[in-house]
């Protein structure tokens, strides 16, 4: 009878291994699919425009960054966007723009004040956050965009 019982459980062991590599591997998947160009895991900075239109067309996603050098509001957001691609840049392009070296670039957008973080979804504007935000605020941004990709943050379950 424990020989029975000894059987059933390394079924059900075995099956929820199988399962558990499933997921695995799917979630590998999705991963290789959110980008198609080799991201960054690193806040890098574009300088001229067509480094710009490679950054917004390269991956599903990408978030832009725009900046000044002398805005403190912006160096109080900077480690926020540094954090998020040191985390998610495998899942999304994540860069900053100088708005006053490439004004052009932040004219076409519409950039009236930093810091401003544009998304873009397959090389167009999706949403924006203007100003100095909340990381909370920040966080459910990219969870939103990510999630509406099928790009979600591993390990990240929201509570209901």
């Amino acid at each position: 009878m424990t020989n029975t019982s000894d059987k059933t459980l390394d079924k059900e062991v075995l099956e929820l291994a199988r399962q558990k590599l499933i997921l695995e591997l799917l979630k590998e998947e999705t991963k290789k699919k959110c980008c198609t160009i080799s991201p960054k895991q690193e806040l890098f900075e574009v300088n001229s425009i067509d480094e710009f239109k490679k950054a917004i067309s390269g991956c599903k996603l990408s978030l832009a960054f725009f900046y000044t050098p002398t805005c403190p509001y912006c160096k109080m957001m900077q480690p926020l966007v540094e954090e998020a691609a040191r985390l998610l840049g495998d899942r999304m392009m994540i860069f900053k723009v100088n708005a006053a070296r490439l004004y052009q670039i932040a004219g076409a957008y519409y950039i009236m004040g930093t810091p401003t973080i544009i998304a873009f979804r397959r090389g167009r504007e999706v949403d924006r956050l203007v100003g100095l935000v909340p990381v909370e605020v920040f966080e459910e941004f990219l969870t939103r965009l990510l999630e509406s990709e099928g790009c979600p943050i591993p390990g990240y379950e929201e509570d209901d």
